[in-house]
């Protein structure tokens, strides 16, 4: 397989559904603080530390993902998951129409959203 496409196809696809063995080698390590520590060296590692975690997590990249659309090109065959990605869509719809985050409390990101935009910036850092 070009090695291209096969960064496209493993970014969009859940490493618990990947079509072949080889592509689950394609586990990304954690980027963002590799980046953030090179990025900014002069600020100190405990405060880049913090910004990372209050930006790089499972509920601001699933939005991430919904606000950007990316979920469209999510390759995924569990009906649950389909289920659970579709309901996180419509909450945060609604959350955007009332200007409000009044329903993060009722419904969980799915990680899979998440893996996404991680999955992408990723391959753009590398």
């Amino acid at each position: 397989m070009n090695p291209r496409l096969n960064l496209k196809v493993s970014t969009v696809t859940p490493l618990d559904h990947t079509p072949s063995p080889e592509m689950k080698k394609n586990q990304w390590k954690p980027w963002s603080g590799s980046y953030l520590y090179h990025k900014y060296p002069e600020i100190a590692q405990g405060y880049l530390t913090l910004l990372r975690k209050a930006n790089v997590n499972t509920e601001n990249f699933a939005r991430v993902a919904v606000r950007h659309k990316l979920d469209t090109y999510l390759r995924c065959t569990a009906p649950d998951v389909d289920d659970q990605v579709r309901k996180f869509i419509e909450v945060v719809d609604r959350e955007d129409q009332e200007k409000t985050l009044v329903y993060q409390e009722y419904m969980k990101a799915p990680k899979v959203l998440a893996d996404i935009v991680a999955s992408v910036a990723a391959a753009i850092y590398v």
